[in-house]
């Protein structure tokens, strides 16, 4: 709670409707597995807060629509965005003239 509080850190909220990822947590840290499994697996859409937002989350798999098992912590949760024109727009340009070598 210090650390928070001197970071000034923001508890995310979570609404019916958001696209999420969710961790592996199956991954034990240092495991060679890493490098060739995904930490994060989905997109999953949340369908349900149970409690408070950091208590659960109930998830649908967004590709096959059946409802996971367990409740979902906030902690194993990443907002998972599309939007690829955002993320292309951040991305340095490739530049091609008479000062850039190209291959």
């Amino acid at each position: 709670m210090k650390y928070d509080r001197a970071h000034k850190a923001v508890d995310r909220t979570w609404k019916v409707g958001d696209r999420v990822l969710l961790q592996d947590t199956s991954l034990k840290p240092g495991s060679s597995h890493v490098i060739t499994k995904p930490r994060f697996v989905g997109p999953y859409v949340i369908k349900d807060v149970v409690g408070h937002p950091d208590v659960g989350q109930t998830l649908d798999d967004e590709v096959t629509g059946k409802e996971l098992q367990h409740l979902v912590s906030n902690d194993r949760l990443k907002r998972y965005n599309v939007n690829w024109e955002q993320f292309n727009a951040r991305l340095p340009s490739l530049q091609t003239g008479p000062g850039v070598l190209t291959k």
